[in-house]
């Protein structure tokens, strides 16, 4: 019997995880039909997002209540998916360690990355130390949502 000859699966490195992260906001814009601000929630340690001309609050569970009827579901299927990914991806992560992604990668407008030094400001920590945050939130998704990839 002759088995058959599949190219092996590409596997999920750094590059691609923070990809993906990178799509979250203009996912979340797709969805909710515009800008979106995105804020790190520490106590429920979760992304929020906040549509400006309402000043309406969201968090993961928004989208169970979002009427998506008249909608082109073909392009919202693969933003949903997305954002779920990257919800599922922050739950793997300690605290510091999904905050540091959220900064760097996740709240990221016209594809400027929040500098290693800023966000070390905002979290009351130096840049090495949100660097290692960062790496290791890289690791740590690559192995605990790929684990077959490894």
């Amino acid at each position: 019997m002759l088995k058959s000859r599949r190219p092996a699966p590409e596997k999920i490195n750094s590059s691609d995880i923070i990809r993906l992260l990178v799509m979250y906001k203009p996912a979340v814009q797709k969805i909710f039909h515009g800008q979106v601000l995105l804020s790190w929630d520490r106590e429920k340690k979760e992304i929020q997002l906040e549509i400006p001309c309402t000043g309406n609050y969201y968090s993961k569970e928004a989208l169970a209540h979002t009427n998506f009827h008249k909608r082109n579901l073909d392009e919202l299927i693969p933003a949903v998916v997305l954002m779920k990914t990257v919800d599922d991806w922050m739950d793997l992560l300690t605290m510091q360690e999904a905050e540091a992604l959220f900064l760097r990668f996740v709240d990221v407008d016209h594809h400027q990355l929040m500098s290693y030094k800023e966000i070390g400001k905002k979290m009351g920590l130096d840049k090495k130390t949100v660097w290692e945050h960062v790496q290791r939130a890289l690791v740590k998704i690559q192995k605990l949502a790929f684990p077959h990839e490894i």
